[in-house]
Formats: C-alpha cells, sequence, structure tokens
C-alpha cells in the first residue's frame, strides 16, 4: 500500500498506480503511474499533420499525381493511416521499448542514473522519467511524419526526373510553344504523361502494393492545354527546360492496341514519350516577347541520356538505308546514335546497311529512302527495296495507299501547297483586275508538276491569275518574274535557298507575299525572307532535351533533318512497342502507331484509306527576321 510522503524502499511488489491527471510535486515526488503514459500501440497510428503543412503537401501531391505519381486514388488526405514496413515498425517498437524501459537506455539518453534504476525497480516513477518517456513518444510520432514526407519526396522526384523539389505546378507536364527557333515550339500545347519506371524503394512508407506507373499507351486521353497567342517572332536556339523523354519503362504496347504487352522490352528508345504537338483545334502556342534573338546552338551538347541498361548483346536489326539527302540522312543517324549509345531497342542495336537498285541488301527489316526523290510508284515499293518502305519528304499521297507497304512521316507536299495558298489567300478575292500569282516550280519530279497544280488549284478557285515558271538555279537565264502581286515556291531546298539569295540581292518583294512549303522551313533562312513570308512546315522543333539534342546537329534543323530524325525514331518506337525483327512483323508495327506521338508532329494519324499524314502542316510567318507560328498545326480540306 502506498500513502503519499517521502520515497520510501519498496517493502514489496508495490500495488499498480492509479491513473489520472499529472499533479505536480508538492515536495517530493507525486503518485506516477508506472510504465509510459502514452501507448505504444503501434507507431504507425494515426498521427494528424498540423493543417499548414497539410495543406502544403496536399497541394504538391495533387500536382504530382496529374503527372502520373503512384498515389491511390482513394486517399483521403497526407495524414490518413499509412503502415510502416514490418522490419522498421518491428525495430522502431523495440528500440522505443528499451528507451522506456532499460536503465541503460535512460543512463545512455543522458538522463541521471537515479532515475533510472528507481524506474527499472518498478518503484516510484519521477515527473522526469515520465517527461523522458513523453520526450521519446513524441519524437517517434515526429519521426513517423518525417518518413512519409520522405518517402512522399522520393516519389515525387522519381515521377520527375530532374525535380528537385515538390513545389505544385512542376513539371509534370509538357507544353509545346516556348520560345524556339524556326520551327520550333511551335504546334499546340498538349500535356501529356511521362511514364517512369515502377521501383520498390527499399525505404517505402507502406505496405500496400503500389499503383502500377501508366505505360507507354498510344493516347494519353487528356486534353490538349490552352496556349498565349502572341505575335513576337520565335527566338533562335530559346528552348525551356523540359522533364527528359526517354523514361524506362517495360510495358510496350502491341500494335493497335492499348494494353500493353506481357514480354519486358527493356528501357524505352531515347524521348520516346514526347509531348504531341497539337492540331488545328488548338490556339497559337506562347512565343517569345522579343524579336530576333540568340543565333541557333548548332553546336550546343545535348543533355545525357541517362540510362542504365546494358548494352545491346542480341544480335543488331540492319536497316536498308537509300543515300542522297545529306540532312536527312544527318537527322536519321543522329537519332540511331542516341538509340546505339542508350543499348540499343530490346537489346538489338540497328546497322544501316546503304541499298540501291543495282545494290540490295539481304536481311534488312525495313529500307528508308534518305534521298532526294521517292523511289516509289504507283505500284508500291520496289522489288529490291525489303521490308516495309519508309519514304522521303516529296511522297505525294497516291504512294500511299492504305494496304501498302509505304509509309511517311512527312505530310504529302502537294496538301501543304494547298495551306500555303490558303495561307496568302484565305478567302475569295474580288478586287478587279484580278491579282496575279506565280508558282515558281521546280524542274523535275512532284515538286514540278503535282504540288504546282496543289497550289493553282486553290489560288483560281479564291479569284486569282496564276503563272507557273521553272526555276533551275543551274540555267543561267533563271529570272523572277516582274510584277506579280505574290509568289509561292514549289522547290526542293538547294533551289529555295538559291530563289532566296536572288529574290533579296534584286530586292524582290511581290505586293501580296510570299509562300512556301517544307524547301522554306529553314530557319536560316529567315532573315533573307520578305517580311510576312509565309511557310507550311511538317515539323517543329521540340523542347528540352530532345530539342537540344538535334540543334547539335551540324546540319541544323531543317525540315530535312527532322525528317530523318522522325523516320528513324518511329523505327525505334514500332520495334520497341512490339518486339518485331522480322518485315512483316516490323510492318504490322509501322501500321499500329497510329496515337503514337513524335513529338516533332501531332500524334500520328493518316486520312482514311492511306497511310497520308494528317494534320499536314503548322503555318509560320517572317517577322521581324524571324518565324512566328501562326497557331497549330492545321489539316488540309481543300
Amino acid at each position: 500500500m502506498r500513502t503519499d510522503g517521502p520515497d520510501l524502499p519498496p517493502t514489496g511488489d508495490p500495488a499498480p498506480p492509479p491513473d489520472g491527471p499529472e499533479l505536480p510535486p508538492t515536495g517530493a515526488h507525486g503518485p506516477t503511474p508506472d510504465g509510459p503514459d502514452l501507448p505504444l500501440a503501434g507507431l504507425d497510428a494515426e498521427r494528424p499533420l498540423s493543417p499548414e503543412l497539410r495543406a502544403r503537401l496536399e497541394s504538391a501531391l495533387v500536382a504530382a499525381v496529374a503527372g502520373g505519381l503512384p498515389v491511390p486514388a482513394d486517399e483521403d488526405a497526407l495524414d490518413a493511416p499509412r503502415a510502416l514496413p514490418e522490419a522498421v515498425r518491428t525495430r522502431l517498437e523495440a528500440a522505443l521499448l528499451a528507451q522506456a524501459a532499460t536503465p541503460a537506455a535512460a543512463a545512455g539518453s543522458g538522463f541521471g542514473a537515479e532515475t533510472a534504476g528507481t524506474e527499472a525497480a518498478g518503484v516510484v516513477t519521477s515527473l522526469a522519467g515520465r517527461r523522458t518517456r513523453k520526450v521519446v513518444a513524441a519524437w517517434s510520432a515526429v519521426a513517423a511524419v518525417l518518413l512519409m514526407v520522405v518517402a512522399v519526396a522520393g516519389l515525387a522526384s522519381r515521377g520527375h526526373p530532374g525535380s528537385q523539389n515538390l513545389a505544385a505546378g512542376g513539371p509534370t507536364t509538357t507544353t509545346a510553344g516556348t520560345p524556339a527557333s524556326l520551327p520550333s515550339d511551335a504546334g499546340v500545347t498538349a500535356e501529356t504523361t511521362s511514364p517512369a519506371p515502377a521501383a520498390t524503394a527499399a525505404t517505402a512508407t507502406t505496405r500496400a502494393a503500389t499503383p502500377a506507373r501508366p505505360g507507354p499507351s498510344m493516347t494519353t486521353g487528356l486534353p490538349a492545354g490552352p496556349a498565349t497567342q502572341t505575335t513576337a517572332p520565335v527566338t533562335p536556339g530559346s528552348t525551356r527546360p523540359s522533364t527528359p523523354s526517354a523514361p524506362t519503362t517495360t510495358t510496350p504496347v502491341s500494335p493497335g492496341a492499348g494494353q500493353p504487352a506481357t514480354a519486358d522490352p527493356g528501357p524505352a528508345p531515347p524521348f520516346y514519350n514526347s509531348a504531341p504537338n497539337g492540331d488545328a483545334a488548338s490556339p497559337a502556342p506562347a512565343m517569345s516577347s522579343q524579336p530576333g534573338g540568340a543565333a541557333p546552338n548548332h553546336g550546343a551538347q545535348p543533355q545525357p541520356q541517362k540510362s542504365t541498361a546494358p548494352p545491346a548483346s542480341g544480335p543488331p536489326l540492319r536497316v536498308g538505308i537509300i543515300t542522297g539527302d545529306a540532312a536527312q540522312e544527318a537527322g536519321f543517324r543522329a537519332y540511331v546514335d542516341q538509340l546505339n549509345q542508350s543499348g540499343g531497342v530490346r537489346q538489338h542495336s540497328i546497322e544501316l546497311v546503304p541499298v540501291s537498285a543495282g545494290a540490295p541488301a539481304a536481311d534488312t527489316i525495313a529500307t528508308v529512302n534518305l534521298g532526294a526523290h521517292t523511289v516509289a510508284g504507283p505500284g508500291g515499293a520496289p522489288g529490291w527495296a525489303t521490308g516495309p518502305l519508309l519514304e522521303t519528304l516529296t511522297a505525294t499521297e497516291n504512294l500511299l495507299p492504305g494496304n501498302g507497304a509505304v509509309f511517311s512521316f512527312a505530310s504529302p507536299p502537294e496538301r501543304q501547297g494547298h495551306l500555303a495558298a490558303d495561307a496568302l489567300f484565305p478567302s475569295a478575292v474580288t478586287s478587279k483586275p484580278a491579282p496575279t500569282a506565280v508558282i515558281y516550280a521546280a524542274s523535275s519530279g512532284p515538286l514540278s508538276d503535282v504540288v504546282p497544280a496543289a497550289m493553282e488549284a486553290v489560288l483560281k478557285q479564291r479569284g486569282l491569275k496564276v503563272t507557273v515558271v521553272t526555276y533551275d538555279p543551274a540555267l543561267k537565264k533563271t529570272g523572277l518574274v516582274a510584277g506579280a502581286d505574290a509568289a509561292l515556291l514549289s522547290l526542293d531546298p538547294a533551289a529555295a535557298r538559291a530563289w532566296v539569295t536572288q529574290a533579296k540581292g534584286a530586292s524582290y518583294r511581290p505586293a501580296r507575299g510570299v509562300a512556301g512549303i517544307y524547301s522554306l522551313a529553314d530557319e536560316t533562312l529567315a532573315p533573307d525572307l520578305p517580311e510576312g513570308t509565309r511557310v507550311i512546315s511538317p515539323y517543329v522543333v521540340p523542347g528540352g532535351d530532345e530539342g537540344q539534342a538535334i540543334r547539335s546537329i551540324p546540319e541544323g534543323t531543317s525540315a530535312p533533318v527532322l525528317h530523318g530524325w522522325v523516320t528513324a525514331k518511329a523505327l525505334a518506337a514500332a520495334i520497341w512497342r512490339t518486339g518485331a525483327d522480322t518485315p512483316a512483323e516490323l510492318q504490322s508495327a509501322l501500321e499500329g502507331l497510329a496515337g503514337w506521338s513524335p513529338g516533332l508532329a501531332p500524334a500520328y494519324e493518316t486520312r482514311s484509306g492511306t497511310r497520308s499524314r494528317t494534320p499536314e502542316g503548322v503555318l509560320f510567318q517572317v517577322q521581324s527576321g524571324a518565324y512566328v507560328a501562326q497557331g497549330g498545326f492545321r489539316r488540309d480540306s481543300f
């Protein structure tokens, strides 16, 4: 039996102290209940966060969840109960119990040996001892909260490579339309979730299974985001950093299906998950507010692609290439080099084999035309071209039937011609006499007949008088037609450059303007073109690491360079998604790319019954010596 008064040595087993509120000591230690005054029912018991911390963390996680952070959708709040890993919980509870009950623990913690001895004997627990246990229990709660916060931060950083904080509105989306040189960052904003590898953290804060990260599905299902329209020119070499787009993921997509395959494909190809550029329904991208800008930084080194993939161990996949256009070949080889340096695709490197009609190659799974002229005909690919044929920039729509083996990831040039004519004359002209337009056509190929005919059809419908002349820089008498109200160019890149030089020297400035197709989509031409010139480009330069990688190509960022890059990227994506390693499998894989975003153009879509890409192009206009995007990608409705 215990009485109030001075502490006395025990004379037997002490009776259990009554529970009750803590009372201040009155000269000597007052009655104190034995054992910790906070129940150690479990370190993972519910402990509410402070309202301010809870609000900040919830705001950060809401932004992170929008980008694919694996937090269960049914979590009501950040301070909801979350079980610790069993091993961590057991060790922490054992340590805290020892702290509360062991003399050595009390002594080692800096508290008096007398207090430790008294508590161990179970005699009288002093106020200091009780406070010791309170401190220990309080720190256990703090430790649990800190574990949760650290784990959340780790998840956020895994979901967003390169991110160092949890600030709301972090880089969970990629938006086209940041300042960049032609044809850079145009197209339109579109939000996309970048898949990240699903990994198990050693210090996970929950025993529950983490939801699987989204795989590389063909469409994101997210609406296109808005962007701000402006009339400022595109600043060469200026890009906004974005989340690297080469995640390691293990969920390929079967051709034409939205469900991932079960086999592990290894790391995705470089920049696989680029944000799609928008289509005609989207507003104009935001552009730089200052004209001009720094010169294109073609010598800049791209950010290295971080990959833990082992070197390619399987046999190389052989791809036949038809050479002839140095710019297309430069873009194609640059992407293949990136791919092989990152371990290849599905443990296979890509081996490029030059081919031609006189030198076909065996054991190739596809043929890529990187020449200036098409090799396909109305009947399809030539017999010496093995596998699906990926055509050059000038492949017209009649060469791209929907059931054939010919593909092109650029839009047909005649569709670009429709859009170029429409950009100069979007409506019928009623003035008298009718304005005149001259079309400068190439000396051969579709740029000499199919494309000029497409331009002429639109111009005549709008009420103009049209003249078509052949422009060949090799001819000494090639000249400019004086007195024309408008000029349209259907020329290859070399002839287009010669025309721009000649027009500048002659101060040739048609009153109603100049327009052209992909051959004018070269940022180095903008300073020499007349103010207001319209250009239709089938591609734009993306921002972030992929844009830096493209700008490091010595040949620049012209449309042919971008076509080579996109073609190589599409091949890699098709192989990675399906594991195709034969010509027949690769053709099926290419057919299944519908909805995949190459990042330099809208999500891959073709016109019904064809392999003709749509939307066809984005309109740029020369303003103060630089290209300015006029809205997003446009669909040819002519």
